[in-house]
């Protein structure tokens, strides 16, 4: 599995670091400078590098239309690298509603998280922090399993269509963990945010009367 990073160049000529989700390795590899970009889906989202520096902006890509390519104009000398000081407050422009059940009786209800809010960010983990949840930003719905399948390097058997609830889900969670929270690399595992979890399970649910198991430590 390859990781493909980019230094993309906004309208504004702000340097961006961005990260192409794994589905789209085939195409980013034959990017090359001056190559424009139709970024129809992506996420953004504020890290530090380390400690002592400023929070920086970063964004995923996860669904793009390569337009062509031509001269790089930029003036380069003009860049800037935007940084993120302070996220938004409640009163701001983004604010997540609290989730609401919609599963019929024969599903299995999961359990359902405290509302994931500017103020009590859920998908905020692992040093990175969203402006908007992750659930907005990158609904679980408009995600393709058959891309995600294809490089997914633990997916075997047939069709999508054949997998259980429980092997879509796993696919989901593989895919938001490698492209979204950097959890990626052998022996290298971490619970995903509640509110995602949840959003997942309700989009594949188990039968009624079997149970979630969650997040298991690896064993020794």
């Amino acid at each position: 599995m390859k990781i493909v990073c980019l230094t993309v160049v906004d309208g504004d000529n702000n340097r961006l670091l961005a990260r192409c989700a794994v589905h789209l390795t085939e195409t980013a590899v034959h990017l090359h400078e001056g190559h424009v970009l139709r970024l129809r889906m992506f996420n953004d989202f504020v890290m530090k590098p380390n400690s002592g520096s400023p929070p920086t902006a970063v964004i995923v890509i996860v669904q793009m239309d390569v337009m062509g390519s031509g001269p790089f104009l930029t003036d380069v000398t003009n860049m800037q690298t935007p940084t993120l000081s302070a996220l938004p407050t409640e009163t701001e422009e983004f604010k997540d509603a609290s989730p609401s059940p919609t599963l019929g009786k024969e599903f299995e209800q999961p359990p359902i998280p405290d509302p994931c809010t500017c103020s009590n960010r859920h998908c905020s983990m692992y040093g990175l922090h969203f402006r908007r949840c992750i659930c907005d930003k990158i609904p679980v719905a408009d995600q393709d399993l058959v891309a995600i399948k294809r490089s997914c390097p633990f997916a075997t058997g047939g069709s999508v269509d054949e997998l259980t609830p429980n092997q879509k889900r796993n696919l989901l969670y593989w895919w938001y963990a490698t492209n979204h929270f950097l959890i990626c690399g052998k022996g290298i595992r971490g619970p995903l945010p509640d509110c995602l979890v949840y959003a997942i399970r309700c989009l594949y649910p188990n039968r009624k009367g079997v149970l979630y198991v969650g997040f298991l430590e690896k064993e020794e």
